[in-house]
């Protein structure tokens, strides 16, 4: 076993495959699968697997099956790249040894280049600290069935030693990863959380590394969490995190050894994965007034992989071009919020320069260039920052506090060339767990609104942010149709112990060849009938589906005549929806019946209901909802 693992909890169902099953890199004729067979105690000898790949949860319609070996050079872990097979399907897999069978897993294909889609669903995620809390978040995606794929763009695991005070139980027990061995046994304690699990065993993921896959604030050169007197020479300890990473993740290894690639989901978009960390990033510049920050050969992604990334925008025949990419990308203003003596808004612009802030010239020559070819369409999807924003992304916004260099209109987004769309933290700490809550509350207002007196003109310092919250965990779905290109945020209630209950916080889109992001007012609709789940963990009490009915908004709330319930179903079920008085006292029955699988609305007039706190609660074949409904007259 790696180091680290003894102490941990083993599932005994999945034995050997304890670390579950996932797929990654979706192609249309291909997909890669991955798990990892934990040997016996003291065993370092090879091990055959075997694995099966079918078109029913039964795994009695075989397409596939081969066969492959692994060992302590590998970690035991395993990878099957599966080719030959049909676009846009939905296939299930599982492996095999002599010791025992895995999980049965699910995963889809991509679309043909040609493939004209109406829609286009992806969970979008980053920064899943396991000390920090429980996956709630993962769990949420793994029953989202109609997802297409999840992408991770970073912080997939964090390297630090254990801070002893995380949430409950999430502590582990190993020193900060440097060596080949400590980044294994961090992924191996990752990968037995059952929420991350379920995720990867559901969807296909599409993943790229941030910072702390090696270590805080990397770059070409070093990192700041690097210290070459104690933790030895640094190319050494980014081959092993490289080595660990594709190890344990369903990445396919390109022969070029790079991490950037490109994904291509028939017609409707092109997703184009950056590596802005490892590849080409330049040392680091601390002070906004550092001549260096303005040398035209800095760079964060280095001269291939800039040009790799124009020549694809320029090219994609596809008409939503995403661009999946670490660091923040448009401007953050916050020198506003200096306090001299005490710090200078030079100094406090420095602390932002990890962001593409650190990088304004390379930014500009991307934007310059999709403004020059009028290029549309565009959607940069973003993670790093444990912060949800949703900003209209122009060149540059305005020099802070001087309204006459506005260049960008925030009321028509003339003046932007692309949206960009920030998943928060699944579980990293937040801006309200790092500062004082009262001040993090005060700096997300203050990010878009105009400053108070004294400062001069009373600007905005950011009006290109449209959506900024800085102290919820969750994640997003990025769902696309031909019209329109629609971030929803959703946020978890809580995550010191495990909670499966999440919020439809807020939705942005923008409308097919505009970048100005409109507000939406419910969810974009899931799609109507998603594939078959993979069937349950043997053994486990079924259904570990979560519910075959999901609310997808109950508008307006409060109300004080009609409401609208939406919601879908992912498979055919019995319904029972009723309304239920402040007192718990059951008033109305609203519907009865067994429904196929699609999405609904139902109206509820409340006109003759007296004012106050109602529950509606809506009953499928597996579990109750409840939703509180404040009438107001």
């Amino acid at each position: 076993m790696a180091g680290g693992e003894d102490s941990v909890f083993y599932d005994l169902r999945q034995r050997p495959f304890y670390h579950g099953v996932a797929s990654g890199d979706p192609l249309p004729d291909g997909v890669l699968l991955w798990t990892r067979v934990t040997p016996a105690r003291g065993v370092d000898s090879a091990v055959h697997v075997r694995w099966t790949l079918a078109l029913d949860t039964g795994m009695t319609l075989v397409v596939q099956q081969g066969q492959v070996w692994t060992g302590p050079e590998r970690d035991f872990t395993v990878k099957a790249d599966v080719t030959g097979l049909e676009a846009q399907t939905t296939y299930y897999y599982r492996f095999e040894t002599a010791a025992g069978r895995s999980a049965i897993g699910r995963t889809r294909t991509a679309p043909r280049p040609d493939a004209a889609l109406p829609q286009l669903r992806l969970a979008v995620v980053s920064c899943n600290h396991y000390e920090d809390g429980y996956f709630n978040a993962f769990g949420r995606i793994a029953a989202r069935y109609d997802l297409d794929a999840v992408v991770h763009l970073g912080d997939y695991i964090y390297e630090y030693k254990s801070g002893g005070d995380g949430a409950p139980g999430r502590c582990h027990d190993s020193l900060e990863a440097v060596t080949l061995d400590q980044y294994r046994a961090r992924y191996a304690r990752y990968r037995l959380d059952q929420d991350l699990q379920e995720a990867h065993r559901q969807h296909p993921f599409i993943l790229v590394w941030d910072d702390h896959e090696s270590a805080n604030n990397a770059y070409v050169a070093g990192a700041e969490n690097h210290n070459p007197d104690r933790e030895g020479d640094w190319e050494e300890r980014k081959a092993a995190s490289r080595q660990a990473y594709y190890e344990w993740l369903p990445v396919r290894e390109q022969a070029n050894g790079k991490l950037y690639r490109t994904f291509r989901f028939g017609q409707l978009a092109s997703l184009l994965m950056l590596d802005t960390r490892l590849e080409g990033r330049a040392d680091p510049v601390f002070n906004s007034l550092d001549p260096a920050l303005e040398d035209p050969a800095r760079s964060i992604l280095g001269a291939e992989q800039r040009d790799w990334l124009l020549a694809e925008l320029a090219s994609a025949p596809a008409q939503w071009k995403l661009i999946g990419n670490q660091v923040l990308f448009a401007p953050l203003n916050i020198g506003w919020a200096a306090i001299p003596p005490l710090i200078s808004a030079s100094k406090l612009e420095g602390m932002a320069l990890d962001i593409w802030d650190g990088f304004p010239l390379e930014r500009r020559r991307i934007l310059r260039y999709i403004d020059s070819l009028q290029l549309r369409d565009i959607v940069i999807l973003t993670g790093d920052i444990h912060s949800s924003f949703a900003n209209e992304v122009a060149d540059p916004v305005l020099t802070p506090l001087d309204s006459d260099s506005l260049v960008y209109d925030p009321e028509t987004g003339r003046g932007a060339v692309a949206v960009e769309f920030v998943t928060p933290s699944i579980t990293s700490d937040n801006f309200d767990e790092t500062i004082p809550g009262p001040l993090a509350a005060l700096l997300e207002y203050q990010l878009n609104h105009r400053l108070p007196p004294p400062y001069p003109g009373r600007v905005n310092p950011n009006p290109h942010m449209k959506f900024v919250d800085l102290d919820r965990h969750g994640y997003l779905v990025l769902d696309l149709t031909p019209a329109r290109a629609q971030a929803d945020w959703y946020f978890m209630q809580r995550i010191d112990r495990p909670d499966p209950r999440e919020e439809w916080a807020e939705g942005w889109y923008a409308e097919t060849g505009s970048p100005r992001l409109l507000k939406a007012d419910s969810a974009a609709a899931p799609a109507a009938a998603p594939p078959q789940p993979a069937p349950p963990v043997r053994g486990e009490q079924a259904p570990r589906k979560a519910a075959a009915l999901q609310i997808l908004a109950v508008q307006p709330n409060p109300v004080s005549e009609l409401l609208t319930l939406r919601y879908a179903l992912y498979c055919a079920s019995p319904v029972r929806i009723f309304l239920s008085d402040p007192a718990g006292r059951r008033i109305a029955q609203l519907l009865q019946a067994r429904q196929p699988a699609g999405i609904y609305e139902l109206e509820i007039s409340c006109a003759g209901l007296a004012s106050g706190v109602y529950t509606l609660t809506c009953i499928d074949a597996y579990r109750r909802q409840h939703r509180k409904i404040i009438v107001q007259h």
